[in-house]
């Protein structure tokens, strides 16, 4: 998918989002890649919400290149763990993507 359509799907989105959030600022964005990707996908994305103030953190899920791990270890369970340690991590409400 064109990075450059995507943002400008996302941008309003977000922009509709934040004033939700009690804390001031820009909600942060955790971005997560889907089947047979990696974070990398949102690099791109991460880029351009980063110039417009946002706090951005790419998650790639275990078993995918950049974060290795056995065949034995990758589950449903450790993408929930993963991400729900990514959200958890930022002590406030995210933008999960």
């Amino acid at each position: 998918m064109n990075n450059t359509i995507l943002l400008s799907v996302l941008a309003p989105l977000l922009a509709q989002t934040a004033p939700a959030f009690a804390a001031p600022g820009k909600p942060p964005v955790v971005l997560v890649h889907g089947a047979w990707e990696t974070g990398t996908i949102w690099d791109g994305v991460a880029a351009k919400l980063k110039q417009d103030g946002y706090n951005v953190q790419i998650v790639t899920l275990a078993g995918r290149t950049g974060n290795p791990a056995a065949p034995d270890q990758v589950s449903m369970e450790s993408y929930r763990k993963t991400i729900a340690d990514a959200v958890d991590a930022n002590n406030q409400p995210v933008v999960l993507v």
